[in-house]
Order: structure tokens, then C-alpha cells, then sequence
């Protein structure tokens, strides 16, 4: 009932550290646990992008080079810099 109470309106600011929290994280499931989720979420929605395979590429360099741009792109989408980092790398996507 309390953490309903809080969060009604949306994420609250912890008074003690002002760090912004939402209800979800009063959960059963631990916050480590969806971000593992969210992280798997992104990596098959960039693969069925990116979904070429290592008979499409001339040499290992390339390869490795495509594999490092998109994994580049799934840090940038798990682990965004700031709020508009999210949205510019899903529209390189």
C-alpha cells in the first residue's frame, strides 16, 4: 500500500539521496534481473537487424568489424549516455 502511495504519480526522489526510483524496484524480482531481461530483449531485436553471418563477409576483419559496430550499438541502447542517446541509436538502427 505505501510504495502504491509513493508512486502514484510516477518515480519518486529518494529525500535521503536523490535518486530517482521507481515502483518496480520494490519488486519480487531484483533490478539486476531486469536489466539481464532488457539487455536480452535489445540483443534479439538488433540481431533480426543485423542478422548477416560470417559467408556474407569477405575476410575475418570485416566480420569482426560488424560484429564490434553491433555490439557498439547494443551497449548504446542497453547503457544509453543520456535520454536522446537511446533514441538516436535505435534510429541507426
Amino acid at each position: 500500500p505505501c510504495v502504491a502511495r509513493l508512486f502514484q504519480s510516477g518515480p519518486y526522489k529518494c529525500p535521503a539521496c536523490d535518486r530517482q526510483l521507481l515502483a518496480v524496484d520494490f519488486g519480487p524480482e531484483p533490478r539486476e534481473a531486469r536489466q539481464v531481461e532488457d539487455e536480452v530483449k535489445v540483443r534479439r531485436q538488433i540481431s533480426d537487424i543485423y542478422c548477416k553471418t560470417r559467408q556474407d563477409f569477405g575476410g575475418d576483419e570485416e566480420w569482426n568489424d560488424y560484429l564490434g559496430m553491433r555490439e557498439d550499438l547494443i551497449y548504446r541502447l542497453t547503457c544509453p549516455s543520456g535520454p536522446d542517446d537511446a533514441k538516436e541509436a535505435w534510429r541507426e538502427a
